[in-house]
């Protein structure tokens, strides 16, 4: 897990490249699978979906769907605050919860 990581960064550091960006996400996306709520790897996984799409490509579908991803992954980051998690999951809006 600890290699997987140094690579991941690696790459994160050279993530103007986009086979590097996406090198990154793809290993980040091995460590989110096996620690679902590890919030420092899903963080780096929605700000690079968002970065792909929006630096990288042009098809404006491809740039919808990692939008999307970065939105989905951004969202599990924010449900590992248990507090949040609670108050979207009982109606309140994103909005109000993040106070």
């Amino acid at each position: 897990q600890k290699v997987l990581k140094g690579e991941a960064l690696r790459h994160w550091g050279l993530r103007a490249n986009q086979e590097n960006l996406e090198e990154a996400l793809s290993k980040f996306e091995m460590i989110a699978a096996a620690n679902p709520k590890d919030l420092e790897t899903l963080t780096y996984l929605a700000r690079g979906f968002y970065l792909l799409a929006d630096a990288h490509l042009e098809n404006p579908d491809l740039k919808k769907l990692n939008f999307e991803k970065g939105t989905s992954y951004g969202e599990r980051a924010m449900a590992t605050n248990k507090a949040f998690k609670d108050k979207v999951s009982k109606g309140e809006s994103v909005e109000s919860a993040l106070s």
